[in-house]
């Protein structure tokens, strides 16, 4: 399965039913990142490690029948989220 090709709210689907763990999420999508972002510059700071080890306790919640919502397990990237220069 193309995980790439899945809309959030499918991928949040998967999530939910458990046919997919948020960590492959994260993995699926850091590959992809790390392979493609030296020639494209899209992303200047991600935050891999923030996100496993939230996605690591979105799992627990599941393995206890909670629900994550429609959009568990999906990843947000934030365009120009950090300020690059000041405000003249």
């Amino acid at each position: 399965m193309k995980l790439e090709r899945l809309s959030g709210v499918q991928l949040g689907a998967l999530v939910n039913k458990g046919e997919i763990k948020p960590t492959e999420v994260i993995e699926c999508y850091q590959h992809r990142i790390e392979a493609r972002n030296p020639g494209l510059n899209a992303f200047v700071y991600t935050k891999f490690d923030d996100a496993y080890e939230e996605a690591k306790k979105l799992e627990v919640r599941l393995a206890n029948k909670e629900d994550g919502g429609p959009l568990a397990g999906v990843l947000v990237g934030l365009k120009d989220f950090l300020p690059s220069k000041k405000d003249d």
